[in-house]
C-alpha cells in the first residue's frame, strides 16, 4: 500500500466520522442532538421500546 492509499483510507475514515454526525437524531422537545445509541426497555411482553435521556431538557425521547 503506498502513500496515496494510505491517504484515500484517512480521507474515508474522516466522511464516516462527519456522516455520523450529521445523521444523529435530535431531540423533538427542544432541538438539542442526541446519541447515536440507544437504550432498550421492554414493553408489554414481547415488543422493545427504544429510548433516550435528551441531555439538555432531560425528557425522554421514543425512538419511532
Amino acid at each position: 500500500m503506498d502513500e496515496s492509499d494510505k491517504r484515500l483510507e484517512q480521507i474515508t475514515k474522516g466522511f464516516d466520522e462527519i456522516i455520523k454526525e450529521a445523521v444523529r437524531p435530535r431531540c423533538p422537545f427542544c432541538g438539542a442532538k442526541l446519541s447515536n445509541y440507544w437504550f432498550y426497555e421492554p414493553v408489554y411482553f414481547k415488543c422493545l421500546q427504544e429510548f433516550q435521556i435528551c441531555p439538555k431538557c432531560k425528557k425522554k425521547v421514543v425512538k419511532k
